[in-house]
């Protein structure tokens, strides 16, 4: 493959194909933990959304399941007050509501 041909191939692609490549020759088995977005910047030296977009690919094709490292939890459910619409909202006047639009 000549510099041109390599130069056509856009990066994430490249890369996908190396993780891909780790998953198929078994050194990253089933339920493996692959690196995160971050660690594979560092590794590699390339900008985040260049293994995103690998990632995110890997994930649609069903090679990679992705899982959020924090997800926010329920915590015990306060008493939310009634909510009461005369209590919260001022009245209305009459008068605004009579009100039109100045013609010209």
């Amino acid at each position: 493959m000549s510099g041109a041909e390599t130069a056509a191939v856009p990066l994430y692609l490249g890369i996908k194909h190396m993780l891909m490549a780790k998953i198929a020759t078994g050194e990253w088995p089933p339920r493996h933990r692959v690196p995160s977005e971050n660690e594979l910047v560092a590794r590699l030296g390339v900008s985040r959304m260049t293994i995103n977009r690998a990632l995110r690919e890997l994930a649609q094709d069903g090679v990679l399941l992705r899982v959020q490292a924090s997800v926010p939890s329920s915590r015990k459910a306060k008493a939310i007050p009634a909510f009461s619409r005369s209590a919260t909202l001022p009245k209305r006047s009459p008068s605004a509501a009579t009100r039109t639009a100045p013609q010209s």
